[in-house]
């Protein structure tokens, strides 16, 4: 059988404080009957209580896959397997953030290099 940990590290503070406002505002369980401002000041709580313990995964000879920031930077170490590289692959393809996303048509043309098109796709017509 084989193991991965799957880290999530978060520190920009616009990151915290928009999942602090969905955790408060969509109704979870734990802050059901309190004020929203006493659910947030305790999420935040419960954050400054998580850092005071946490040890990120640094062992070289673990497999390890590390997102930070919502994706902003991703480590892997030791990702072996189909199931591993799936796992890796899925996670360092999650967009939560807005981003913009350009499309491209490329098209053969008789303008010659370097302006024109590259040469080896009109040639796959």
């Amino acid at each position: 059988m084989a193991l991965i940990f799957l880290e999530s590290i978060c520190d920009d503070p616009e990151v915290i404080a928009a999942n602090v406002a969905l955790k408060v505002s969509m109704g979870d369980p734990d802050y059901k009957d309190m004020s929203p401002e006493d659910a947030k000041r305790d999420f935040l709580r419960r954050i400054k209580e998580y850092e005071t313990i946490y040890e990120p995964v640094t062992e070289p000879h673990l497999s390890y896959f590390k997102i930070t920031n919502v994706g902003q930077h991703a480590t892997v170490c030791r990702i072996h397997g189909y199931l591993q590289s799936r796992i890796a692959f899925y996670l360092m393809n999650l967009h939560l953030k807005p981003r913009s996303i350009f499309f491209s048509r490329v098209r053969c043309s008789t303008i010659p290099p370097p302006l024109s098109s590259e040469p080896l796709i009109c040639q796959l017509r």
